[in-house]
């Protein structure tokens, strides 16, 4: 018996007489007073393990069962889980975050009990938040949340996407804060993590969120209502602000360079204008003290013709013609030189249809499918060109 391992042993015992033999197998398990177990993971001292990862250590043969003890002290005088097993780990199901604790394993046989192994402790890692979202966003601020039921601090990282990344982290003990100080139209990632004494948790995000623009551009912007010395400037708000700014000019004019005008009213009437003569107007909503400090950007450009003179059936200017006025179907313009181009606009502005490449020193305009109403005529020859209205009845 003594060559016999330890553990699981199959013996063949034979029993003879004077005229028998009998053989009987057998299965004899050897063990000796076990070893105390040594331990493996999480390794001693460890730190971030995550709650109730499993615990394990060196598997012994000669162990039929093994007892784990883990324990918020290191002399165990706070058990929160015991367990019996026959396999070389175990997973616990009571750790909570950022938390240490002490285990320990002793093993048993038929022929004894070892002592307990080596303490080892470890400690679980800080809890990361979820859920971040964000609500409430303006063009400077927003709210940004998130779920934790364990810290009770955590830290906001900020990040700008500009051409050039500007980061803000901010510390906080509560899971909602408004993020002020923000800029309008601008995309930014929000990351969160949880502190936790000493240490933290990962950063979880990046929550993406784009702020609006702070002061929205009007739309509808439309011109009515002209005469030969002025127009009516109508538009839709859509923010909350109380002064505008007009800035015109002839058609072509740079802008920046034409006249500019404030106004609070809308619609506001232009004035002072010239008859006969080609606008474009450009307007931007004012939602700061002054213009400059917060505006909305330019719309535009807005074009469109005053009228002149009317209800004469007949105008010559410079040995240049054209009649009747008011016009039913046809009207006739007669020129000193070749006529090379008719264009004809509404009262806004808009071109209606374009007569060209005629060369003669006359021509009509058939007026008989088009609205009763006011029209703006531009008669082009070589190296002149005229401009005036008709009446369609």
């Amino acid at each position: 018996m003594e060559n016999l391992d330890l553990g699981a042993n199959e013996l063949t015992v034979i029993g003879n007489t004077i005229s028998k033999q009998r053989k009987v197998r057998l299965k004899l398990n050897l063990f000796e007073n076990p070893d105390k177990p040594t331990l493996v993971s999480p390794e001693n001292n460890a730190l971030q393990i995550i709650p109730n990862s499993t615990l394990v250590w060196e598997a012994d043969q000669n162990a039929e069962t093994y007892t784990i003890e883990l324990a918020t002290d290191p002399g165990f005088s706070n058990i929160i889980e015991k367990t019996t097993t026959t396999e070389n780990t175990f997973t616990p199901s009571q750790t909570e975050f950022y938390t240490s604790y002490y285990w320990r394993v002793k093993s048993d046989n038929e022929c004894g009990i070892s002592n307990f192994s080596e303490v080892f402790t470890f400690k679980t890692k800080c809890n990361d938040p979820a859920n971040i979202t964000i609500t409430d966003i303006t063009y400077q601020s927003a709210t940004i949340s998130w779920t934790d039921d364990f810290s009770s601090g955590w830290e906001i990282r900020i990040i700008e996407n500009a051409s050039t990344p500007v980061e803000r982290i901010i510390a906080t003990s509560t899971n909602s804060n408004i993020i002020s100080a923000l800029n309008s139209s601008t995309d930014y990632d929000v990351f969160v993590r949880s502190l936790c004494a000493s240490d933290f948790s990962s950063w979880i995000g990046p929550e993406k969120f784009t702020t609006p623009v702070s002061c929205p551009a009007p739309t509808d912007f439309v011109v009515d209502d002209i005469t030969f010395d002025a127009a009516n400037l109508s538009w839709t708000s859509n923010g909350s602000e109380t002064a505008w700014e007009l800035e015109y000019g002839l058609e072509g004019f740079a802008p920046g360079t034409g006249t500019k005008v404030l106004t609070s009213t809308n619609p506001h009437s232009l004035a002072g204008l010239s008859a006969d003569t080609n606008y474009e107007i450009y307007l931007k909503a004012i939602c700061g003290p002054n213009s400059g400090d917060d505006d909305s950007p330019w719309v535009g450009p807005l074009d469109f013709v005053l009228i002149g003179p009317l209800g004469k059936s007949e105008v010559s200017i410079d040995r240049f013609k054209y009649y009747p006025n008011p016009v039913n179907n046809k009207l006739i313009i007669e020129s000193n030189e070749e006529i090379t181009k008719i264009e004809v606009y509404n009262l806004v502005g808009q071109l209606i249809f374009i007569k060209q490449d005629t060369f003669k020193k006359r021509t009509e305009i058939d007026f008989s499918d088009l609205s009763p109403g006011i029209y703006y005529i531009r008669s082009f020859s070589i190296d002149k060109q005229q401009q005036f209205n008709i009446i369609k009845r």
